[in-house]
Order: structure tokens, then C-alpha cells, then sequence
């Protein structure tokens, strides 16, 4: 009977030590930051209409001369994220 007892306390203790790994290993706190970084990913994404109105935008403000730069600072002024600007100023040497 103890032998029995003393089977069962240690595959008790291992339990208890596997599930402290784990815990170790996968906190909850790691799976809010995953999801921050999702939603930042998706931010940066545009959709087809919002990439065709920044891209006529900066087309139609180029043709009227205006700089890389100046309409870099117009657009993120109005909300627009660095990262979306610059994607679609690239394409315009």
C-alpha cells in the first residue's frame, strides 16, 4: 500500500513540474503580445480602395509638382501611417 502511495505522490509531483513547464514556456501574457502585433500587421495592410486613393492622390500631387516630402507630411497629417505612404512613394522614382 505505501509503495502505492509513494507511485502516485511522484507521478503527482511530475504532473505539477510539467504543468510549471509549460506555464514557463507559454505564458498569457506572450499571447496578448502576439495579438497587439497581429492587429498592427493588419493595420499596415490596404485595402484595394484605400490603395487606390492614396495612390491617385500622390499620382495627381506629384503632377501638380509637389515633393516626396510634402506630400509624405500632407497625408500623415490626415491620419495616414509612414509605412502606407512610403510603400506607394517607392513606386514613383
Amino acid at each position: 500500500m505505501t509503495g502505492i502511495l509513494i507511485i502516485v505522490g511522484i507521478f503527482f509531483l511530475l504532473a505539477i513540474i510539467v504543468i510549471i513547464v509549460i506555464v514557463r514556456r507559454h505564458p498569457l501574457d506572450n499571447h496578448e503580445e502576439k495579438s497587439s502585433v497581429n492587429q498592427r500587421q493588419y493595420q499596415q495592410v490596404l485595402t484595394a480602395q484605400q490603395y487606390a486613393m492614396l495612390n491617385n492622390y500622390v499620382q495627381q500631387s506629384l503632377q501638380k509638382n509637389y515633393s516626396k516630402e510634402q506630400i509624405r507630411m500632407s497625408l500623415i497629417s490626415k491620419g495616414w501611417r509612414a509605412e502606407q505612404i512610403d510603400e506607394i512613394l517607392r513606386r514613383y522614382r
